[in-house]
């Protein structure tokens, strides 16, 4: 393990990529996220970064599943074109008016189901508070969310 580790450069070309493409897309989403992290306050900079990726994996998972069944096409993959607008709402808000009343997930949360239309029927919920409606006002129509009180 630590000749591994000495050596990490050349083991990974050797090694290559991962052959799972739930990991390849979690470092996708990492990766996107990393390269934004300069436009995004770093209040709003999630405490654990590998729960924030899997919240936003499961959140664009579920999102392409329905985007699946609607469209009929079963491997249709939202997850360039949802980063992409995830990227563009970031870059375009200056960083003094950047959301902070809420979460960067639910900041994702709001971004994507504007895009993308939210399932009526699935056992998920949502942390979605009056701060994340009055930003992104289509969120009220999602059921599925905790209470905030």
């Amino acid at each position: 393990m630590d000749l591994l580790l000495s050596d990490f450069e050349n083991a990974m070309r050797i090694m290559g990529t991962s052959p799972w493409q739930e990991i390849d897309k979690k470092n996708q989403i990492q990766d996107r996220f990393i390269s934004l992290q300069d436009q995004i306050p770093t209040e709003a900079w999630p405490k654990d970064v590998s729960r924030f990726v899997e919240n936003i994996y499961s959140l664009i998972e579920l999102l392409q599943k329905h985007e699946r069944w609607k469209s009929r096409v079963k491997d249709a993959d939202i997850y360039l074109s949802a980063l992409a607008k995830i990227e563009e709402y970031v870059t375009a808000q200056p960083l003094d008016m950047f959301p902070r009343s809420i979460s960067l997930f639910q900041l994702v949360l709001g971004i994507l189901t504007a895009i993308y239309e939210f399932p009526a029927e699935t056992a998920v919920w949502f942390p979605i508070s009056s701060e994340l409606e009055l930003l992104f006002p289509h969120v009220i129509a999602i059921s599925n969310r905790f209470a905030f009180v």
